[in-house]
């Protein structure tokens, strides 16, 4: 089953630009547990396969050969 995502660099910047350029974006994980909310450190291009695991869950195997680029975004914990 391919990895599907609807969100792409133009989408991203389409709905960002509806907000004031001096706001700040934090990531909001929400998966039952207590609100986790996330910092955006850095944000880079990568080359690789994507892929799924045993549980089904999206994944990326790096390899710069890899048929698919993704734009990765690096966070950590507020």
């Amino acid at each position: 089953m391919p990895v599907q995502h609807a969100m792409t660099v133009g989408k991203l910047r389409e709905e960002l630009s509806k907000h004031p350029a001096d706001t700040k974006v934090v990531v909001y994980w929400e998966d039952g547990q207590p609100h986790q909310c996330f910092g955006i450190d850095d944000v880079s291009l990568h080359a690789g396969t994507p892929c799924r695991d045993s549980k089904q869950r999206a994944g990326f195997k790096f390899d710069k050969t890899g048929p698919a680029t993704w734009l990765f975004i690096s966070i950590s914990p507020e």
